[in-house]
């Protein structure tokens, strides 16, 4: 009997976890699933300038390791090749290409960290999930070779206008075998605590250029930021320290 008891009692705490477990994945609602190709330019900005962007209860968080270290700022270009919603439609048209500006954050009272989207350049006239979003023009031109065993290389030319101005970004570079990651993230919205997205993504990326590993596989770049609201950050004392190829990006998005 006396060993019987602690038996009962596990068996018990193993259903409770189950339900809780079990409830908390049934409180995620499905939304879509996507495949793009992507490019991602790093940045580090001034920090006052960039103070803005993010709300009043966060500072900035500049990566603090990796090819991407010192950079407190992500554009992410993005070419959606395909978006379809829960039921497997074409979601915002099927394709389309936009921008997000990312910002690494933290909360100094509580140490909490956060990923902000404080800005979407897209085709769309709404402000979008994140309430971020501003209707801008987004062109993107790609050329890809390979010969035998060589990894992919090529050209990327991305260029937003927006506002009377644009922010464009091109350069050739040498492809290498790319490092695969599969994993989630929660990103947020400075406007907005209570709204985020939950991503489970399966990607491919190739670093092509960073500052803090030495590395530069990149030739004939260009880039021009003239968009009004980005001139504060943009004011010529900013650095590109990274960018990266990121040829296959694909999630499926839940709504927590």
């Amino acid at each position: 009997m006396t060993t019987l008891i602690p038996r009962i009692r596990h068996f018990i705490a193993a259903c409770a976890t189950l339900v809780i477990t079990q409830t908390a994945v049934l409180a995620e609602t499905f939304d879509s699933t996507i495949a793009d190709m992507r490019t991602l330019a790093f940045f580090k900005v001034d920090s006052d300038a960039l103070q803005p962007w993010l709300p009043n209860t966060h500072v900035s968080n500049p990566y603090a390791k990796g090819s991407f270290k010192g950079a407190n700022v992500l554009f992410m270009f993005i070419d959606r090749m395909q978006h379809q919603d829960a039921q497997g439609a074409p979601k915002n048209g099927g394709a389309y290409r936009m921008v997000a500006m990312i910002v690494p954050a933290k909360n100094p009272d509580t140490g909490e960290t956060a990923t902000f989207i404080s800005r979407f350049y897209a085709p769309g006239d709404g402000a979008g999930p994140y309430k971020t979003q501003v209707q801008a023009e987004v062109s993107h031109a790609v050329t890809l070779s390979g010969i035998g065993a060589a990894p992919l290389s090529g050209r990327h030319a991305w260029t937003v206008k927006q506002g009377g101005g644009e922010l464009a970004i091109a350069f050739d570079y040498e492809g290498a075998i790319p490092g695969r990651k599969s994993g989630e993230s929660i990103l947020s919205t400075p406007l907005d605590a209570s709204v985020g997205r939950i991503y489970r993504f399966d990607q491919l990326t190739d670093v092509v250029k960073s500052i803090p590993k030495g590395t530069d596989r990149t030739s004939n770049l260009f880039v021009s930021i003239t968009i009004p609201e980005l001139l504060p950050m943009f004011d010529g004392t900013q650095t590109l320290t990274s960018l990266a190829d990121r040829p296959i990006y694909t999630r499926e998005t839940f709504k927590p």
